[in-house]
């Protein structure tokens, strides 16, 4: 079964999005600090997550990032920047870091939905 990580220091955000998901019959875990989301990570073996940068502080999202890359290819996780950011050189430097795709919040349900489908069909194809 796919397992798929949502962090976001926004409780509310991180809950919402993770329960969306399981509504849908996915197996979500939310998390809303770096040690929480990399303990997760390590534990569970997510395949796909979904990242904010700006948490405690203002690069949170991309150690997070880092640390997932230390142990796992971009072939067998999918990491997707969900981020209140619009700078260049936030988007510059996730994909550098090994991200798939970087979206700007708030994010459409049906979007954020559609991702998902597409990135767990990629993991299997």
């Amino acid at each position: 079964m796919d397992k798929i990580l949502i962090v976001d220091d926004e409780v509310e955000v991180a809950e919402f999005l993770s329960n969306f998901l399981r509504r849908k019959g996915m197996k979500t875990f939310p998390a809303t600090t770096v040690k929480e989301a990399i303990d997760i990570f390590l534990r569970e073996r997510p395949n796909l997550v979904f990242l904010d940068i700006g948490m405690q502080t203002p690069d949170d999202g991309f150690i997070i990032l880092e640390k997932i890359r230390e142990v796992a290819s971009e072939e067998e996780v999918k990491v997707v920047m969900l981020t209140a950011r619009e700078d260049k050189a936030s988007m510059m430097k996730a994909k550098k870091l090994g991200a798939q795709d970087y979206l700007v919040k708030p994010i459409d349900l049906m979007t954020f939905d559609k991702l998902v489908l597409q990135y767990l069909k990629e993991l299997h194809s």
